[in-house]
């Protein structure tokens, strides 16, 4: 019967497979890479935005960096690249959790 002001952190193996796996998350990400792609025309404009958007911050340096290893790796094309980027924000503790 106490009252808990603050939520215990309680991600699940399911919850965890529905953000990487789910149609929900999986359309969000895709229309997210195409607002980022229709509003900015460089990769580090968008990388700047997304997390903005998700996170309420800029991204670190090192968060930066590797984004552009990822996205920059030879192969695949780039708006999948993107989708696939956005998808992993999307997925993660950060955006799901708050501190």
């Amino acid at each position: 019967t106490q009252h808990s002001p603050q939520r215990k952190s309680t991600v699940t193996a399911i919850q965890g497979l529905y953000a990487l796996n789910g149609p929900l998350i999986a359309a969000q990400a895709r229309t997210l890479a195409t607002r980022l792609a229709r509003e900015f025309p460089n990769d580090e404009d968008r990388i700047r935005r997304a997390y903005q958007l998700l996170f309420a911050r800029s991204p670190t340096p090192r968060e930066r960096s590797l984004a552009r290893e990822y996205l920059d790796e030879p192969g695949g094309e780039r708006g999948l690249k993107w989708e696939q980027y956005v998808h992993v924000l999307l997925a993660s503790n950060e955006f799901w959790m708050i501190d």
